[in-house]
């Protein structure tokens, strides 16, 4: 099971015993704070992690080096979640342009963070693309990761799944969401943390639009339910709380959906 928590204290334990900003080990370890931060839904927070390991990478490597160009695409990350996205773009570019004069098969996560914010820009056909491009440099197909039941392509499979919804491929979607669940679960535990959480929520939210109100509210309620006493998760289930009051209101009073939703 996911402990971002525990690995938080123990990341901002070591920053403050050895607090120097002219080593590249505490850039890192400001950006892995920084990921950890994304994990439990903090963005904001995740943003001045990087920008700090931004700050460290600028005074102990060149201004065009990859480890800069990690920073980036981090940085770029997080302004995707907080909804900031010219800001996301812009430091994809940055990213990008170093990649196109370093290594060109260094660019599969910057093009990963590409699609994730041309999904949320509604550039859909880019989203794709990108991913595409983002596979293509790791040798895989977008039929491999369909069929993929590969933990650490969990994450793909469901981006790809919401650019499909989005792209109205709905059955396509909704299957490979499923699967993302499912395959996160069999990672996790059935209770295993805000990946499943996450992907829970997505899955909902496209039985919602379908107009499934009561699939996509037992799901809701499920993350709901998840281990109270996992921190983590209390921000998924803050989101899930607010979508599952909508879903109450549009199922309504009516007895047989109520006995519906509570099998």
């Amino acid at each position: 099971m996911e402990q971002p928590y525990l690995a938080q204290a123990f990341i901002e334990f070591g920053i403050r015993i050895h607090n120097d900003d002219s080593n590249s080990t505490m850039a890192q370890a400001h950006r892995i704070l920084g990921h950890i931060l994304l994990d439990i839904a903090q963005p904001h927070a995740a943003l001045e992690a990087y920008i700090k390991a931004l700050f460290i990478r600028l005074r102990t490597e060149e201004t065009n080096s990859p480890p800069i160009a990690d920073v980036y695409d981090s940085i770029a990350y997080s302004y995707t979640e907080i909804g900031d996205m010219p800001n996301t773009f812009d430091f994809i570019e940055r990213a990008t342009a170093i990649h196109l004069a370093q290594d060109l098969q260094h660019m599969a996560r910057t093009d990963a963070i590409r699609a994730m914010a041309c999904l949320r820009d509604r550039r859909l056909s880019e989203a794709l693309q990108a991913l595409q491009k983002c596979w293509k440099l790791q040798s895989l197909s977008q039929q491999e990761i369909e069929q993929s039941r590969y933990p650490k392509q969990s994450g793909d499979v469901m981006l790809l799944a919401r650019i499909l919804w989005a792209l109205e491929e709905r059955s396509t979607g909704r299957e490979l969401a499923s699967r993302a669940v499912s395959i996160r679960r069999g990672n996790f535990g059935e209770n295993g943390g805000p990946r499943v959480a996450d992907s829970l929520f997505h899955l909902a939210l496209m039985l919602r639009e379908d107009g499934k109100h009561v699939l996509s509210a037992k799901l809701l309620r499920e993350i709901t339910q998840m281990n109270v006493g996992m921190k983590e998760i209390k921000p998924h289930q803050c989101r899930a709380f607010w979508f599952f009051a909508k879903e109450e209101g549009k199922i309504g009073t009516r007895q047989d959906l109520c006995e519906d939703l509570k099998r």
